[in-house]
């Protein structure tokens, strides 16, 4: 019977310590066990693992026990956890309480462990090292562990050991071997590393060896008699006598290094023992997979992958678990595996080789892609195609199909020529000149890139009939084809657009271009020019236009097919700006503006005029204020009457003491405003005596007594700002420099009088029921009642741009 030629085997190298009474580690087990991630016949292969104990030998590297050549890859994975009971495992005693580094992962399911890959990086940034030099320093377990691999220890600079050839010989078998036996010198004895045995060169050891005996691929567990298996039926037992060997050399490579190497000695400046052909390496890829560099004859062994563990400086605080779970596959050259059966180096135990992986493979005599010299296809649009028609100046991309497993890089060519070089390929898309003639054909080859035998040809033949060629219009902005453009009203440098067309089968001649307006709208756009043979024109806005207005522009190539293209154009009324010292009118009132922002396009108002009069506020807000009102803004019936817009309902002071009335929101019925108001954060004092700031967040508000003066009331007199808060606008006083409209005066007139009278500001005076105002001369002063009827005038932050046009 046949029998697959793959297997995985995996050992467990555990360490487990708890702190003695001492403070020193006192190292408690150590075990080892395979684990069967894929099911297959082994060919040959036996993963060794010779532990000394901690701080001492630790080799982990794959014999060949078989009778023909093998290859190997292998991988680490790792599981550390500390705290109370550390390595407690399912089905043992202890309540464990411990944590894992990795959150993710489980001390009974080796496959959430975390793969060992040399330079990864992590959060952790302990201080921990490990060898090679191209591993990252800190990696999440190497802040307690230093790894020593092949070749890194400076007694084993050639990274070989003497070992003892497998006594497991049973093919069906996936365990390991631990220094030369099957399970340790006492069978179920868990601490491994005290049998450890250094052997010497040419010594002999004589025991059973175990052999397969029937046609399945079951592992009947000869290492263990009496677990399944029936001597004579599932296994034989020899007795045997060994002799010590030593393994081959090595040393502890990235594939990115590998990849550098020279091909072989033929390459110059390389060096025999140097080269991809005939280094003796471990090649660590990118994804943890560790590659021996050669095949490994039958009775042999590789150089050592790791050499050496050993615990560092850093302090673990609490009973620890450490455990390294090692995974090995083995094939043969002619049976790779593939994805699809889910066997070989594609099996369920581990990830598919790279694709530099492949190419190490295939180097050292791997048949890569299943062996496939047939099966690939050119595909044309999805479709397979062996011959292809094509026009003139024709164009097309095709690709492969290609059997599972076979590399991704094609490299295309003209295999054979009829068509004067007419034809040609480059890199998948082939071309035909427009001078090719009817019936010139060529034969377009690609190869696989790591199986040059693995070909697929397509035969591409140049049309007898020129196919009809498709004409496409479009409108062009600056070289970018354009569906949208806008136009301001009043701008005479308009917008300048230009036509250009394409062919499909074919090149288009000199066009001929008629431009036109949509005849119910032309009034809204104007060109400079409706020539038939003009390629550009520029539009303005015509004697029709209005902000939003449309019309659709057409560009029509008589000479080439009656391609059309059709570009939207809008009107859009000219940005609004404004200036200090303009009078901007919103909902019929007239404000000046006092500064713009230029940065936000912002600009802060000020009602030319008094508007209106109003009491600040008239109740007291539970708050132990004097029954005149309270002078605190951010509760007064003044500022919520100046941000309201309901329709009725909002309470005002009624001129005295407790007396209110009720009328419409200031903001009501004043879209203007609402359309062009921001939200403004202003902070003011919260009492009269204190510098402490409340902040609100107004649409309405008035001035504070540091925008006008540039002071406070401190709780005795007025002193300069000292809190930039205090202000509005800025950060600063505001400067009535050059507001003419205002005379340069913070005199305040009732509106539509000569009549000057005095006006609200925000802040607070003395006590609890006065407030700052503006005084009829432009001084400051202040309102002996908050509920007294005072000039009111609004203060504003606009977007300029939400102003009405003018």
């Amino acid at each position: 019977m046949s029998r697959k030629k793959i297997t995985t085997s995996a050992l467990a190298i555990v360490m487990a310590a708890a702190i003695a009474l001492s403070g020193t580690f006192a190292w408690q087990s150590i075990s080892q066990n395979a684990l069967n991630e894929a099911m297959g016949a082994n060919p040959g292969g036996r993963l060794h693992d010779d532990f000394s104990g901690p701080g001492g030998t630790k080799d982990i590297y794959v014999e060949n026990f078989g009778s023909q050549p093998i290859y190997a890859r292998v991988r680490l994975d790792e599981y550390m956890e500390i705290g109370t009971d550390a390595g407690t495992k399912d089905g043992t005693t202890g309540n464990s309480a411990a944590t894992s580094l990795v959150t993710t992962a489980d001390i009974d399911d080796v496959t959430t462990w975390t793969t060992h890959i040399p330079g990864a990086t992590s959060a952790d940034t302990g201080a921990g090292t490990e060898s090679p030099s191209w591993a990252t320093a800190g990696e999440t377990f190497h802040k307690y562990w230093t790894w020593t691999m092949g070749g890194q220890d400076a007694a084993n600079t050639d990274g070989t050991t003497i070992y003892m050839p497998t006594f497991n010989k049973n093919q069906d078998s996936l365990a390991a071997d631990i220094n030369g036996t099957l399970e340790g010198i006492t069978p179920g004895d868990a601490i491994h590393y005290d049998d450890y045995h250094a052997y010497t060169t040419a010594e002999t050891k004589t025991a059973d060896a175990y052999y397969d005996a029937d046609d399945n691929t079951t592992d009947e567990d000869s290492t263990k008699p009496g677990n399944g298996g029936t001597q004579g039926t599932n296994y034989t037992v020899v007795n045997e006598t060994h002799t010590t060997a030593t393994t081959e050399t090595a040393k502890v490579i990235t594939m990115a290094e590998w990849l550098t190497l020279p091909d072989d000695t033929s390459a110059s400046g390389s060096t025999a023992g140097n080269t991809k052909a005939d280094i003796k390496a471990w090649v660590y890829d990118t994804d943890g997979w560790a590659y021996w560099s050669q095949p490994i004859a039958p009775n042999t062994a590789t150089g050592l992958l790791l050499d050496k563990i050993a615990q560092t400086s850093a302090p673990i605080n609490g009973e620890w678990y450490y455990a390294i779970n090692a995974v090995g596959q083995f094939i043969t050259a002619d049976d790779l595996g593939n994805a699809t059966d889910a066997d070989g180096f594609y099996s369920n135990g581990g990830s598919a080789p790279s694709s530099d992986a492949l190419t190490l493979l295939e180097t050292i005599g791997v048949t890569v892609n299943g062996g496939a010299t047939t099966g690939a296809q050119i595909m044309d649009s999805g479709a397979a195609v062996t011959s292809l028609t094509m026009a003139p100046s024709d164009t097309k991309t095709l690709t492969v199909n290609a059997p599972a497993g076979a590399d991704t890089n094609w490299t295309w060519a003209v295999a054979t020529d009829n068509s004067n070089g007419h034809i040609t390929v480059n890199n998948g898309t082939v071309s035909v000149d427009t001078s090719a003639q009817a019936g010139e054909s060529a034969v377009i080859t690609a190869t696989n890139g790591d199986s040059p035998a693995l070909t697929a040809s397509v035969t591409v033949t140049v049309a007898t009939t020129p196919p009809a060629v498709t004409y496409t219009a479009t409108i062009q902005k600056n070289g970018t084809a354009t569906t949208a453009e806008d136009v301001t009203i009043g701008d005479t440098t308009g917008v300048t657009l230009t036509a250009a067309v394409t062919a499909s089968g074919g090149s288009p001649t000199a066009s001929s271009w008629t431009w036109s307006v949509d005849a119910t709208n032309a009034a809204k756009v104007s060109l400079s020019s409706t020539n038939t043979a003009s390629t550009t024109v520029t539009i303005t806005s015509g004697s029709g236009a209005t902000d939003g207005a449309q019309t659709t522009l057409t560009a029509t190539d008589a000479a080439n097919g009656n391609a059309v293209a059709n570009v939207t154009i809008t009107a859009k009324a000219a940005a609004r700006t404004v200036a200090k010292n303009d009078v901007v009118t919103l909902d019929s009132i007239d404000f000046v503006v006092l500064d713009v922002d230029t940065t936000n396009n912002t600009a802060l108002l000020l009602a030319k005029d008094i508007l209106e009069e109003q009491g600040f506020d008239s109740v007291n807000h539970g708050n132990g204020h004097s029954t005149y009102g309270d002078n605190e803004w951010n509760q007064s019936q003044l500022r919520n009457y100046l941000n309201s817009d309901a329709a009725s309902g909002v309470t005002l002071s009624n001129g005295q003491s407790g007396a209110t009335k009720t009328v419409a929101g200031w903001l009501n019925n004043k879209n203007e405003i609402a359309t062009a108001v921001v939200s403004t954060d202003i902070y003011t004092q919260g009492e009269y005596n204190s510098t402490s700031m409340t902040k609100t967040t107004d649409k309405i508000f008035l001035l504070s007594q540091a925008d006008v003066f540039g002071t406070y009331y401190d709780g005795s007199t007025d002193v300069a700002v000292t809190d930039n808060q205090m202000y509005t606008w800025k950060s600063a006083k505001l400067d009535l420099t050059g507001i003419t409209e205002l005379n340069q005066s913070w005199i305040g007139y009732t509106s539509g009088t000569i009549t000057a009278d005095w006006w609200w500001l925000r802040s607070p005076r003395y006590g609890d029921y006065t407030v700052a105002r503006v005084y009829s001369d432009g001084t400051l002063s202040f309102s002996a009642g908050c509920n007294t009827p005072g000039g009111v005038r609004p203060a504003l932050v606009v977007n300029i741009n939400n102003l009405p046009s003018v």
